[in-house]
């Protein structure tokens, strides 16, 4: 497969080399810098709520080419602990939302949302998986934190002063952060409202980080947050979230992290094939669709924890044989005299289609083995297992009982 070159890909990807280094102690600050910061954290810590948006751009270019990516967030937030945080454009969609009772998280990538009891208030959101997650783009974290300054520049060995200098047409005092990472210009909004208006990362670090595989890269990266609103009450409906029809559940954000991106066919109407058995019959998967509940487990002679799996499957395939379930052992492309002598000597039995071509593989996107997919009475993939499961029998016997008792995996 052909991969997209790094500094092609979206945002975030890029934006994992400006992830903060660990703090430094002992920074050099220069007293002006210190007071537009202490002013900033007081504004920003004493106000009841804001909300802001926010841009950042990635601009790179190599050897001719360009690529140019644009992300938007919108931050929330109002004590004791009621947030939002919402990420759109060029990045995967991500919404986390307290509405002050739930906690609500929905990652586009992952297809599914969690809602689980909400923090008692921002300081017990520092180290967990939320803010970790809003984290993954950086200068977005310190909005949520008790401590706005450290929150910003606590990891800072240096930071100097250089003026009032006009940013996208606002006066701003310009600080430079210096840090064992990639540092930063800071931009600070001079007057009465004292909040963050850019910040630009130093990408020099990501380039040569880059450059051995991209040879000539140039990166430019900056953060604007606009539209600042402090201290003005917020339209309810910016804590709440409807999600996309074909989103999951999970009980938690960490549940849904742990489980990963689900399978891209999951919860869609099974794509049908036919095939030729081991036993020189004929499968054709769209007349047991429908009425059926039908495992197709992916595999190979060479796939260790295939062969693994292969008694277990023989013997669910015989239990469940007269209960409404079609099994089938799907190959990838192996000689069939070769397939039959194998099971022959590890004395399995069960039904074995013949994907010679790979054409079953490549419909469901078959990528590593075993993979086992269940589909269920409505011809909708209730799940996908990639992977030898350690619990492999009870795990289809609890899901083949769900589905031939007319319910969903999906619920």
């Amino acid at each position: 497969m052909q991969r997209t070159p790094l500094w092609k890909r979206p945002t975030a990807s890029l934006l994992g080399l400006l992830l903060i280094a660990p703090a430094a102690f002992g920074a050099e600050i220069d007293p002006k810098a210190q007071d537009v910061l202490n002013k900033m954290a007081d504004y920003l810590e004493s106000a009841k709520s804001y909300q802001v948006s926010t841009t950042w751009i990635t601009d790179a270019s190599a050897q001719g080419l360009q690529n140019k990516s644009v992300s938007h967030a919108t931050v929330a937030l109002e004590r004791p602990n009621k947030f939002a945080f919402r990420l759109t454009g060029d990045s995967p969609k991500t919404v986390i939302i307290s509405d002050g009772k739930e906690l609500t998280s929905y990652l586009e990538n992952y297809r599914s949302i969690a809602k689980e009891a909400v923090p008692d208030d921002f300081s017990s959101m520092a180290g967990s998986l939320v803010a970790n997650v809003i984290g993954q783009t950086p200068y977005h974290g310190f909005l949520f934190t008790e401590d706005v300054s450290a929150g910003l520049v606590g990891d800072a060995s240096k930071i100097a002063y250089h003026g009032i200098e006009e940013k996208d047409g606002v006066k701003c005092h310009h600080l430079e952060v210096f840090r064992e990472g990639p540092g930063f210009q800071l931009y600070i909004q001079e007057g009465d409202q004292p909040v963050v208006r850019a910040i630009v990362p130093d990408t020099k670090m990501m380039e040569e980080r880059l450059s051995y595989r991209v040879p000539g890269i140039q990166v430019e990266i900056s953060f604007s947050f606009d539209d600042w609103k402090v201290n003005q009450p917020i339209d309810p409906s910016v804590f709440a979230f409807t999600p996309p029809e074909d989103t999951f559940k999970k009980d938690t954000l960490f549940a849904m992290i742990q489980a990963g991106p689900p399978h891209a066919l999951l919860g869609k109407k099974a794509p049908t094939f036919s095939l030729t058995k081991l036993d020189g019959t004929e499968f054709d998967l769209s007349e047991n669709l429908g009425d059926k509940v039908i495992v197709l487990d992916f595999w190979s002679m060479r796939c260790g924890p295939c062969v693994s799996a292969l008694p277990t499957l023989a013997e669910v395939a015989k239990e469940y044989k007269d209960k409404g379930v079609v099994l089938l052992a799907v190959n990838l492309g192996e000689p069939q005299d070769m397939i039959t002598s194998f099971l022959e000597n590890k004395e399995v039995d069960l039904p074995v289609g013949l994907d010679m071509t790979r054409l079953a593989a490549t419909t469901y996107q078959v990528g590593p083995i075993p993979q086992t997919v269940i589909i269920g009475k409505n011809g909708v993939i209730e799940n996908v297992h990639i992977g030898l499961p350690p619990d492999l029998k009870s795990l289809l016997t609890k899901e083949l009982d769900t589905l031939i008792a007319g319910k969903s995996l999906l619920d």
